[in-house]
């Protein structure tokens, strides 16, 4: 999240939390805690209270390096999508969408390996001799599912990464 904050106030240039909330669906209450601690770390700065009690955000120097060099930190494997997206996003707002591009199919073929797994782990057929028996058989059987519909989800969100809409000077 907090490489995904960086990314939205210094390159996407939004500079309030009501920009954060209309912009990229991001709810106050929830990026608080990491506003909070970027700002702690030396890496944003909020501007005194304007209109409506509104403070701008910014990057400081120490956060524009930090993000500049660090940004690709963010592409990891995490379980969960929404994490994925923000990461594939920051590869985006930085200019790279070829990055963001090999990061979706990347991601797409390790969730897809996941799911071949938890299909081995169900097997094909539910045991049924006892309640807490189906119900693990039913949890593996879910994830394998989800993972399989993530990866494929994952790859069409790929294709429709284009490197013309994501240039470094659009996004300045």
């Amino acid at each position: 999240m907090e490489f995904f904050l960086l990314a939205v106030i210094g390159r996407g240039g939004l500079s309030s939390l009501y920009e954060l909330q209309k912009r990229a669906g991001l709810e106050p209450g929830g990026i608080r805690p990491a506003l909070t601690r970027l700002e702690a770390d030396g890496y944003l700065s909020r501007g005194e209270h304007e209109a409506r009690n509104k403070r701008r955000l910014g990057l400081t120097t120490k956060g524009i390096h930090y993000l500049e060099n660090n940004w690709w930190f963010s592409l990891q494997n995490f379980p969960d999508f929404e994490s994925v997206l923000r990461a594939t996003a920051v590869a985006l707002l930085m200019g790279e969408p070829k990055t963001a591009r090999t990061y979706l199919e990347t991601t797409s073929f390790q969730r897809s390996q996941s799911g071949k797994q938890k299909e081995a782990e169900a097997g094909y057929t539910p045991v049924n001799s006892d309640a807490l028996s189906f119900y693990r058989w039913m949890r593996l059987f879910y994830e394998a599912k989800r993972s399989h519909e993530e990866a494929r989800v994952l790859l069409e969100l790929r294709e429709t990464v284009k490197g013309e809409l994501y240039n470094k000077e659009e996004l300045r």
